[in-house]
Parts: structure tokens; C-alpha cells; sequence
């Protein structure tokens, strides 16, 4: 009878197979760069990870093979009888929910918080549609702590590291005999309850700032709301052929050179040059250097300019 994997086998097998991962996202990136250019990779970067993480998972577990990781540690994936491999139909399911819906979540959460910060006319007021925005990130925030309770909980029972995992029911076996020493207690339950200390206390602090910040800013809302209504700003004749003029010449300096669209959070490299936050630190993940000028560079020297287009 094979006995379940141990906590640090299975974490050495999930390392294993992110090193392996990341190799093949760093290929198939150099591969489009050369091919495609990097503004069209850095538009389909997130489409090309997920594709790469698909086809890895599609040729081992699906295909009823151990992943690298897997073979490494020598474990091999079960159902919850711990006697029969999993069926196909559970492995599938499990590739998409690790791989796909994290894919799918921060796609739709992304969009749509664009789609709320650009002002595009609709039936929401300007209240409504702060709320969303600020609701978009609760969600994100929820969706971190769920992982971080779900950590903590693997590192006290010892199963079910990724949450994929635990929803389809699939465990691991070790298929190789233990030396007499070796033991199958965790080791890990010390750190996972440092972790739920850690997740209350950062609850505990977030629900603290949120009561100060309604509290202020509740007795402003029918003030600012009043405001509103009763002023109205008539430009100048004559101002609004400079600003337009201004305006033109303003678009053309601060697009950014990666996506070639109007920079967003501002960020200036240790040569200058200045890009979207988001694009220079995708960037900088396959290469540390300036697209522009290709000085290389430290990622922690990136210079966030604060209130600048």
C-alpha cells in the first residue's frame, strides 16, 4: 500500500514544475519577440503564458503522464481513494481550474475595470461607478486571501497544494519506499498557523482603514454632490483652440513606446525614457534592459512618477 506524499515533496514537485513552466514561457516569448515584434507580444503576453502552461499540463497529466516535477519527487496524482488514477474527465478539469480560471478572472476583472475608469457614457453615475472600481479591488483583494487561507491550510494538513486540487479531489502517493528514519508528520504546521495570524491581523487592519475612510468622507458626500450641481465651469472662446492645439501636441509626448497608447502610471527607467508601469515591468521580466536605448538595468531602480502623464 503506497502512502500519501509528504508536504515537502509535493512543494518540491509544484517548484519543479515552475521552473520548468517559466522555460517554456521564456521561449515561446523569445520565439514571438523575433517573430512578431514586442509590441504585439507584450498585447499577447498573458494569451501566450496561458498557452504555454495549457500545453504543458495537455502533454504530461492529461495525457496520463507524470509532470517533471512529479517524476522528480517520485509521486504520482490519485483520486480520493488513494488506490485508482484519476479519470480524464478530473484531470481536465483540474488543468482548467489551475491554469485557465485564474486567466479568465483577472481577464474579465481587468476589462472591466477599464471600461469603468474610461468614462464612456452609460446609465451609471459617477458615484455608482467609483463604488464598482472600488468593489473591482475587494474582489482582488478576496480573491488573494482566499489563496493565503488556502496556503495555511495546506501547510497544517499536509494535502491539497494547489486549490484546483482540493476542489476536484485529486491527491498525490508517494511510489517509493521510505528509509526507516523518514516519517510522514508535517512539518509545516507551525508556519501555516503563523500564516492565519498573519491573514487575521491584515483583515483586522483593512476593516479598520475602511470604517476611518467612510467616516470621513461621509459627511463630504452631500456637500460635494451639492456643489456639483450648482456650479458649471464655460471655458473661454479663445482657450479652447489653445487647449486643443495643446492637447495634440500633449497625446504625442506621453504614449508610451511598447503599447504605443497614452501611458498609464507613468515610468521612468534609470536612462530616461519613460513607460507604462504595466509594460516596462512585463518587459523587464524577460529582459532588464531599456527597449528604447538597451541599458541594462536593476528592476528596483524603476521610477514610478507620481501625478505624471
Amino acid at each position: 500500500m503506497f502512502s500519501p506524499a509528504r508536504q515537502a515533496e509535493v512543494i518540491r514537485c509544484s517548484q519543479k514544475d515552475d521552473y520548468y513552466l517559466s522555460y517554456i514561457r521564456a521561449s515561446l516569448a523569445d520565439v514571438t519577440q523575433s517573430c512578431l515584434g514586442s509590441p504585439l507580444w507584450l498585447s499577447w503576453r498573458k494569451e501566450l503564458d496561458l498557452t504555454a502552461d495549457l500545453l504543458y499540463f495537455a502533454l504530461t497529466t492529461f495525457a496520463g503522464y507524470q509532470t517533471i516535477g512529479e517524476e522528480y519527487v517520485n509521486i504520482i496524482q490519485v483520486d480520493h481513494t488513494l488506490r485508482n488514477l484519476p479519470s480524464r474527465f478530473r484531470r481536465a478539469l483540474m488543468i482548467l481550474l489551475q491554469v485557465a480560471t485564474p486567466y479568465c478572472l483577472d481577464w474579465c476583472l481587468a476589462r472591466l475595470q477599464r471600461h469603468l475608469e474610461s468614462g464612456e457614457p452609460d446609465d451609471l453615475s459617477p458615484w455608482l461607478r467609483e463604488s464598482l472600481v472600488t468593489h473591482l479591488t475587494t474582489v482582488r483583494h478576496v480573491v488573494t486571501v482566499l489563496q493565503r487561507c488556502h496556503m495555511a491550510l495546506f501547510y497544517v494538513k499536509g494535502v491539497f497544494y494547489h486549490l484546483a486540487k482540493r476542489l476536484v479531489g485529486i491527491h498525490y502517493i508517494q511510489t517509493r519506499r521510505r528509509a526507516n528514519g523518514e516519517t510522514s508528520q508535517s512539518n509545516y504546521r507551525l508556519l501555516g498557523w503563523l500564516l492565519v495570524a498573519q491573514i487575521c491581523c491584515t483583515f483586522i487592519q483593512q476593516m479598520w482603514r475602511l470604517l476611518v475612510t467612510r467616516s470621513r468622507r461621509d459627511p463630504l458626500i452631500g456637500q460635494s454632490a451639492a456643489n456639483q450641481r450648482s456650479v458649471s465651469v464655460v471655458p473661454h472662446p479663445s482657450a479652447s483652440s489653445q487647449s486643443s492645439a495643446v492637447s495634440e501636441i500633449d497625446v504625442r509626448s506621453v504614449k508610451c513606446s511598447l503599447c504605443l497608447e497614452t501611458r498609464r502610471q507613468s515610468t521612468a527607467t534609470p536612462c530616461g525614457h519613460v513607460y507604462c508601469w504595466d509594460c516596462i515591468v512585463e518587459w523587464c521580466q524577460t529582459k532588464t534592459e531599456c527597449p528604447l536605448c538597451r541599458e541594462s538595468f536593476q528592476v528596483s531602480r524603476l521610477i514610478y512618477l507620481q501625478n505624471c502623464q
